[in-house]
């Protein structure tokens, strides 16, 4: 059966709402608008979640939160934690880049398990926007 998430952005750029779509039909209530599931069986999951622990201080100390999109697309920060990140631990099945312009393009640092619990000294304590992730191997 295949899942493809549907991202779609509020005006402020920083939340999302999800649609579920089956097979491309739009799953409504409880209802499978007359979806026929052996059609998909053997597509994949298109949009798998990652999750990163981001936090304002060293050592996953201060304000923290979790990061959560799918592989593959860029997350902008919101506002408050724009040029805040010191520490950073993706999941264990993700690689990321960490970005400073909010687009995911440019100057990036890449991160794997288990991240960095020390930013400073490194150009992006202090100087992130936007970051993506992949599955590892």
């Amino acid at each position: 059966m295949r899942l493809n998430l549907i991202e779609q952005q509020q005006p402020d750029d920083t939340f999302y709402h999800r649609q579920f779509w089956f097979c491309g039909i739009k799953i409504t209530g409880n209802g499978h608008a007359g979806l026929e599931f052996p059609r998909c069986l053997g597509a994949v999951l298109a949009a798998q979640p990652f999750t990163v622990l981001i936090c304002e201080d060293v050592y996953f100390q201060g304000r923290c939160d979790f990061v959560i999109r799918e592989f593959g697309f860029c997350q902008r920060l919101s506002a408050d934690w724009v040029n805040r990140i010191s520490s950073i631990q993706p999941g264990k099945d993700s690689v990321c880049g960490i970005y400073a312009t909010n687009n995911c393009t440019g100057l990036a640092d890449q991160m794997v398990w288990p991240g960095s619990s020390d930013l400073v000294g490194s150009k992006f304590n202090d100087f992130s926007s936007s970051l993506r992730c992949w599955k590892s191997a």
